[in-house]
């Protein structure tokens, strides 16, 4: 696709790798055009695996790795940035700050080999447990569950990576096999939702979302508090309420470490000069002829 952008095959390229992103920014007739992007790209557990299920698994495999360090290669500071709650920045109730400061582990490999060392001596672990990190089979998401992987590695815990195509991989999400447990202990997902906290706290982590065969609450984390601020924070037409109720759910849920946050993508397009009209989407969606949207070229 860069190819075919750089010799004029294609007028415009969408998900620009970072390692093109200054080299187009150099060619005369290509335009790098950005927008922040409403999406949350994450590492989930499931917590219905005997393994994933303990909260100890979980923040050992949180310290076993540098996340800032991990995105920042991924996306060079140019195409996607940390995230540190399922909100994007920008968003009201998104409370970054806090949960950066607060909630977020930094690597700490002892720690993270000491808590390894507990679960194999309480039995949730052995040895020669194996692992499995799955993932779809784009790029991104295939690099932050191989760093996850090697770090694991690292840390004397066996680890895979087993990218997927989508039909296959939600199947294991939406356990369409009616099997509640599900055959995993971590994925790699990401969302992309409208422009209200709603739309991601609600379908990411609400018990209703737990349900074989159709669930976006992949992980099946289940809080009965959780639930009631996430429900009276959507039925009230109170800004101030609305933002409490979310922040507050939010902190709950990253306090538990069902879901690791991994970053924000900056929507990245390489568009030749002689299209005209033509922006980004912070949905990711190409918008060529709507009632806001008009785009032409240049013959």
């Amino acid at each position: 696709m860069m190819f075919e952008l750089e010799s004029g095959g294609i007028d415009i390229a969408d998900n620009m790798p970072a390692s093109d992103v200054e080299r187009f920014q150099e060619m005369p007739h290509v335009d790098v055009r950005q927008v922040g992007s409403l999406s949350y790209f994450h590492l989930y557990f499931n917590t219905q695996s005997p393994i994933s299920q303990d909260i100890r698994f979980r923040k050992a495999v949180y310290l076993s790795m540098d996340w800032d360090e991990a995105v920042h290669s991924i996306f060079r500071g140019l195409t996607g940035f940390r995230a540190y709650g399922c909100i994007p920045p920008g968003m009201w109730a998104s409370d970054r700050e806090y949960l950066a400061e607060h909630v977020a582990l930094q690597e700490d490999d002892d720690a993270a080999i000491k808590l390894f060392e507990e679960l194999i001596s309480d039995g949730v672990l052995s040895k020669d447990t194996l692992i499995r990190i799955h993932t779809p089979i784009d790029p991104r998401r295939r690099q932050l569950a191989t760093i996850v992987a090697t770090n694991l590695l690292e840390n004397d815990v066996q680890a895979e990576v087993v990218p997927l195509e989508w039909g296959p991989l939600l199947d294991l999400g939406y356990r369409t096999d009616a099997d509640p447990v599900g055959d995993f202990e971590m994925m790699i997902l990401g969302w992309a939702g409208g422009a209200d906290p709603y739309y991601f706290i609600y379908f990411l982590f609400h018990s209703d979302n737990a349900k074989v065969g159709s669930s976006s609450n992949m992980s099946w984390f289940r809080d009965p508090e959780v639930d009631r601020l996430i429900f009276e924070g959507s039925t009230t037409l109170d800004l101030g309420e609305r933002e409490a109720k979310y922040v507050a759910a939010q902190r709950a849920i990253f306090a538990n470490y069902v879901s690791i946050p991994g970053y924000h993508y900056i929507e990245t397009r390489g568009v030749n000069v002689r299209v005209h009209g033509f922006r980004p989407s912070p949905v990711a969606e190409m918008w060529l002829c709507s009632p806001f949207h008009n785009v032409w070229v240049d013959e």
